[in-house]
């Protein structure tokens, strides 16, 4: 059977290059002055073409998820009139689909569509789409980051998109697991480099700035937001939270699978992030932490010493407080500071302003994108400029930003999908042994570690403008839900479509 294939893709992957090369030729030919690039693109799409002969095609998804810390919209844009600007990570996406779409023509069969998963996905984005068509792709007076298009793109279609892809491409080796999780802990060091020199230069020890590379990070490009925080590579703080509470546990899932001097870097890496995540100055942030510790502590690892280990760290946690009350009572939140009252204030204010819509338009809500728009129609309350937020405060909870859009059918099918991936991965996790094992139970417990970070921070912030976390959040999702392909009755049918294709 393996022969088979390998012959059969080793016939399509030498027509495709012999295809790649004439038409890098002609170009050549036909415009000389274009011969850099066009062999530029001819590398590319020669390494698309192997990564999907090869099935290397989760790799590409990765690569976008972490584009947007490193190469986002501002590095190279490009712009085309009437049409989306071109960005690196809108560019990967593109080429990720496309090494996706070759590799499936290779393989045959079907685009698989059969969890509930992926149903509800599925419904969920049609319903956005026909939500902003009636409402207006667009909302006059925002920022695109607000934008209806925006929103649908970065919260929900394109990472949609990529757990659609990776549960159709899944993760068969241990390989394919774990390369793209160590990858994202190479990342993980710059983010916190880039932090460190943030924190340092907002707190006058020393100017580092200098050594901040793309320079679009310090000269504070159009769109960027807490410029008095360590926000990492980032637009906003929000995303480089989300990343360092997943990192730290993450850390500590590779490094019992790990050998070598890498494995005492991911202690040093794990080490460095808690400072880094106060430096952010997202109390959220700090409250996933905690509560993911809780998740680690009770479903990760063989240690049946799981409660004891959580009763340790909370009187160590509560001993900390203790001593440092001042410190955590202030409104620093540079320092750690968790007392500042404004932002409750405009979460209490966002919240009766989101009955209001509600009581409005209970089922359908005012349209996908278009809470500022409603927020703005309603009568004056003196209490917005208490909070000094008159006209201008958008929605800071990705539920009541669901509900007050799209009303009750959108938030019903929101939940739905988090609580159909649950279930999934539930059952994933009965399949999978313990052990040092990449696909592991372990693995399943990381993935709530993520769940439980992305969950609340979109009670606090609306996480569909938020491009990274969703990314990051969705492609692990597909990691998880491709698993069923390995466990249980799924490994059943693959390997009677492998017996029956031989």
């Amino acid at each position: 059977m393996l022969d088979l294939i390998q012959r059969k893709t080793d016939g399509w992957a030498l027509g495709v290059m012999l295809a790649f090369v004439g038409v890098g030729i002609l170009g050549a030919v036909v415009l000389p002055g274009a011969t850099p690039w066009i062999f530029f693109l001819l590398a590319v799409g020669a390494v698309m073409a192997y990564a999907a002969v090869r099935g290397h095609v989760a790799i590409w998804m990765w690569l976008w998820v972490l584009s947007f810390g490193m190469l986002d919209r501002w590095f190279w844009p490009i712009e085309t009139p009437g049409f989306f600007t071109l960005s690196i990570p809108r560019l990967l996406f593109v080429a990720g689909a496309c090494v996706f779409a070759l590799h499936f023509m290779l393989r045959g069969g079907a685009v698989r569509m059969d969890k509930p998963v992926l149903w509800l996905a599925m419904l969920l984005t049609a319903y956005a789409a026909v939500s902003a068509t009636i409402a207006g792709w667009t909302q006059p007076g925002t920022t695109h980051l607000t934008a209806p298009y925006f929103r649908f793109f970065a919260g929900i279609l394109l990472p949609f998109g990529a757990m659609l892809l990776l549960y159709n491409a899944p993760a068969r080796t241990e390989g394919q697991v774990k390369w793209p999780l160590i990858l994202l802990t190479v990342y993980g060091f710059y983010a916190l480099f880039v932090a460190y020199c943030q924190a340092a230069t907002l707190q006058g020890w020393a100017d580092l700035s200098g050594l901040i590379w793309p320079r679009y990070i310090v000269e504070g490009a159009e769109g960027m937001i807490h410029a008095d925080r360590a926000r990492g590579a980032f637009a906003g703080a929000n995303p480089q939270a989300n990343l360092l509470v997943f990192l730290f546990y993450l850390d500590w899932y590779l490094f019992r699978r790990v050998r070598g001097p890498y494995r005492w870097a991911l202690v040093i890496q794990a080490a460095l992030v808690p400072a880094a995540l106060i430096f952010t100055g997202i109390r959220a942030g700090c409250l996933a932490f905690l509560l993911c510790g809780v998740v680690w502590c009770i479903w990760a690892g063989r240690s049946r010493f799981g409660w004891a280990k959580l009763a340790v760290a909370a009187v160590v946690l509560t001993v900390g407080v203790i001593a440092n009350w001042d410190r955590v009572s202030s409104e620093d939140r540079r320092a750690g500071g968790m007392g500042q009252r404004g932002p409750v204030l405009a979460r209490i204010l966002l919240l009766q302003q989101t009955g209001a819509i509600v009581a409005d338009r209970p089922v359908f809500g005012v349209g996908f994108g278009h809470f500022v728009e409603a927020r703005e129609k309603l009568p004056y309350d003196p209490g917005s400029e208490a909070v000094g937020s008159s006209g201008t405060l958008v929605q800071h909870n990705v539920f009541l930003s669901m509900v007050s859009e799209t009303g009750l059918v959108g938030l019903v099918l929101y939940v739905g999908v988090f609580a159909a991936l649950f279930v999934r991965s539930l059952r994933i996790r009965r399949g999978l042994p313990n052990g040092n094992a990449y696909r592991s139970r372990d693995l399943t417990a990381l993935f709530w570690v993520m769940l439980v970070n992305y969950l609340v921070a979109g009670m606090f912030v609306d996480v569909m403008a938020d491009a990274f976390s969703n990314a990051l959040m969705w492609t692990f999702a597909g990691v998880i839900v491709g698993l069923s392909w390995v466990v249980g009755p799924g490994r059943a049918r693959v390997a009677a479509a492998g017996a029956e294709a031989a």
